[in-house]
């Protein structure tokens, strides 16, 4: 059996970290869980000895506190060869996932990652949406190398938040784990890297819940990063698909996540949002990508969502 790795780096999330380890330990496959508790100092440590008794657990404290990028990757490190899900420490998997998985990765064994799909979930565990299939009439999509950056930019190869993906330990090695040089996007770097060297799979299959909630890292931070990240994040991925359309697709994404990020913050602080928006005014006035902008938006609005489907 082709070994299956789980990885959880968690800080300050003992209040969810024992919804994803059971959602984990509950799954009828075997598997190794890794949990990486990043020096937290909440009631994170107490939780250990609930679960070190289960052959399948390691759990390792880091005694000081790691960059988010460090974390990740030393979770990876720690898993054996195979395949590596890093499911975040506030998400959960669905029931039959892992074997569902399991099934996907032993018939497919030229693939080095799966992209499947996710519910979200608020604070309190509550389905609030489903993210929209990659398919809505193939349950399984391979994908060359190569690929993936061109169809991520238009936002189809998302595979989203790190729980809704699963990669081999190889490929990680390959490209370099989580670059240090992003703190906003660097899942999604990582994924461009990925897909720009590997075959694939999109799986259009929910089996997983990622939690939205206000103390979330993406929710903090503040938004110049992250449009400084994304613009970056671009850049790398028009070096593997530098068409006229491609580069329209980059400059709508960049507008659209200005306009969400102000949107989003601006009930909160309605001042530094609208200074945030005059500071990237210059990005919004390009007219050229508006209809793409605009159709993103309309997605977002109107299904949650702005994934595009492969049909």
């Amino acid at each position: 059996m082709i070994p299956l790795n789980i990885c959880i780096p968690s800080y300050n999330y003992g209040r969810y970290l024992p919804e994803a380890i059971d959602s984990c330990l509950s799954q009828d496959v075997d598997f190794n869980l890794f949990v990486l508790d990043n020096a937290s100092t909440d009631n994170t440590p107490e939780l250990r000895d609930c679960y070190t008794s289960d052959s399948r657990v390691t759990w390792i404290r880091n005694e000081t506190l790691l960059p988010v990028q460090e974390n990740w990757n030393m979770a990876v490190s720690l898993a054996n060869d195979g395949w590596v899900k890093l499911l975040q420490a506030d998400d959960r998997l669905l029931p039959g996932s892992i074997s569902f998985l399991s099934d996907l990765f032993t018939s497919n064994p030229d693939s080095s990652f799966i992209g499947h799909l996710s519910e979200i979930i608020d604070a309190q565990g509550r389905c609030i949406r489903k993210c929209v299939p990659y398919s809505y009439t193939h349950t399984v999509i391979a994908l060359n190398a190569g690929d993936g950056p061109r169809l991520k930019l238009k936002h189809i190869a998302r595979l989203r938040e790190p729980t809704s993906n699963l990669f081999t330990k190889q490929a990680w090695e390959a490209v370099g784990g989580y670059s240090s040089s992003l703190r906003f996007t660097f899942d999604i770097d990582f994924n461009v890297r990925l897909m720009a060297l590997f075959p694939g799979i999109l799986c259009s299959i929910y089996l997983a819940q990622i939690r939205r909630h206000t103390q979330s890292d993406g929710a903090t931070l503040p938004p110049s990063l992250a449009i400084s990240d994304l613009k970056t994040v671009v850049r790398r991925m028009l070096e593997h698909s530098d068409d006229r359309e491609s580069k329209l697709y980059a400059d709508s994404w960049v507008q659209y996540r200005i306009i969400e990020l102000f949107a989003q913050r601006f009930r909160s602080d309605p001042l530094a949002s609208s200074r945030f928006l005059m500071r990237n005014l210059r990005d919004l006035l390009k007219l050229r990508p508006l209809s793409i902008t605009c159709s993103t938006i309309s997605r977002r609005i109107l299904a949650g969502d702005v994934q595009q489907s492969l049909d």
